[in-house]
């Protein structure tokens, strides 16, 4: 027996049965039944009542719309389709008086028909659910009264733990002025990945071991200690928006505006620096735009080109060469050097006595810088060649 569960007292209810095919060997449906085919019949019982006269078949006008039976001891009935796989699908529409029998049950019966099988639907009409037990345990009223005490009191206390960690939260709405405090000078909160897209304020230690995203500005009253664990990671990366710096930092009144150390291996700047830089430098491998005020260890192959000297740091290198003293120089000359021509110039020289050399001094007149072989001829000019050794 098929078998429906509707609530008692429910209105307007259009079900769906199957009739079987008697006849057949496989189950099929019945097809071209009628309201009004021969010998069909149709009843109706409730538990606990008596089986109802004979119920009169009506039409239905349009399936799937509830039509009303025009009296209680009728019912509407309808082929739904005889194509395939619809065969034996009837329609029929309740009267509303059905729905409210006693007894909790309703049994509705069809038959009669060539080729019909017997049809019975039973329709549970619930009533209000009445429990009796919970979990296997026979319930009194104050069980169910203390049980619905118990779960009220566990909801006003998660509640309450709910409601005072959302106390932290703005109340304004979004895009307003305003912004998350999250609560706790004791407790470390972590972000596995975090983006800001406002303006950001911290006034406490502020430590990033991952990726952060600030899309406005970021103001922070602390220190900051940014750690980036990945092999090769930049620890910051900043970008600057138009024509802003993406880094600027400003020292305090006494204090330095940034100090790098770098790690073992690694550098404490890479990359270009505008600006000018109070501290020493271990080495500069890209270019330096501005001044160098302390001491440059080295310069590196072609470090300086012929545009890279000013017009004046070009006339200061040749009035310190002309004003340098020789003693400065003397004793790393290259042979036949310009040093050399300026020395014979302004050193001591003298003629040996055989007359055939010519040496000229250091500035202490002492010692010899360089010699000339001197040619003379008998008879002519007295000195007629000086040739450098």
């Amino acid at each position: 027996m098929a078998k429906l569960s509707r609530k008692k007292g429910i209105t307007s209810q259009i079900l769906h049965i199957f009739i079987q095919d008697s006849s057949s060997t496989t189950g099929a449906g019945l097809t071209a039944l009628a309201f009004d085919t021969a010998s069909l019949a149709c009843r109706y019982i409730n538990a606990g009542g008596t089986l109802s006269g004979a119920i009169t078949l009506q039409t239905i006008t349009t399936l799937g719309t509830y039509e009303a039976p025009t009296a209680n001891t009728n019912m509407r009935f309808k082929e739904v389709s005889s194509a395939s796989p619809s065969q034996g699908v009837y329609e029929i529409h309740i009267h509303n008086d059905w729905m409210n029998l006693t007894g909790g049950s309703l049994v509705i019966m069809l038959a009669g028909a060539t080729n019909m099988a017997q049809f019975r639907l039973e329709i549970d009409l619930q009533a209000d659910v009445n429990i009796t037990h919970v979990a296997g345990t026979a319930q009194t009223a104050g069980d169910l009264a203390a049980m619905i005490t118990a779960v009220d009191d566990l909801v006003d206390t998660e509640v309450g733990a709910i409601k005072t960690k959302t106390d932290f939260l703005p109340s304004i709405l979004a895009g307003n002025a305003g912004g998350l405090m999250i609560a706790g000078s004791n407790a470390a909160t972590t972000f596995a990945t975090l983006t800001v897209t406002g303006a950001t304020t911290f006034t406490g230690a502020v430590s990033f071991n991952n990726t952060t995203t600030y899309a406005g500005a970021v103001t922070y009253s602390n220190g900051v200690s940014i750690n980036q664990a990945t092999l090769n990671g930049h620890g910051l990366k900043l970008y600057g928006n138009g024509n802003g710096k993406g880094f600027y930092v400003e020292g305090g009144a006494t204090g330095d505006a940034i100090g790098v150390t770098p790690g073992v291996g690694g550098y404490g700047f890479n990359g270009n620096i505008q600006g000018n830089l109070s501290g020493s430098i271990g080495s500069v491998t890209g270019n330096v735009g501005g001044n160098v005020v302390g001491s440059v260890g080295s310069l590196g192959a072609n470090a300086i080109d012929n545009n890279s000297l000013h017009s004046n740091a070009c006339a200061k290198v040749a009035d310190s060469g002309i004003q340098r003293g020789s003693s400065n120089w003397e004793n790393n000359s290259d042979d036949r050097s310009l040093g050399w021509a300026i020395s014979k110039l302004v050193n001591k020289v003298d003629l040996n006595a055989a007359g055939d050399t010519l040496t000229i001094r250091k500035s202490n007149d002492s010692t010899a810088l360089f010699t000339q072989a001197v040619t003379t001829s008998g008879g002519a000019t007295p000195i007629t060649a000086l040739d450098t050794a």
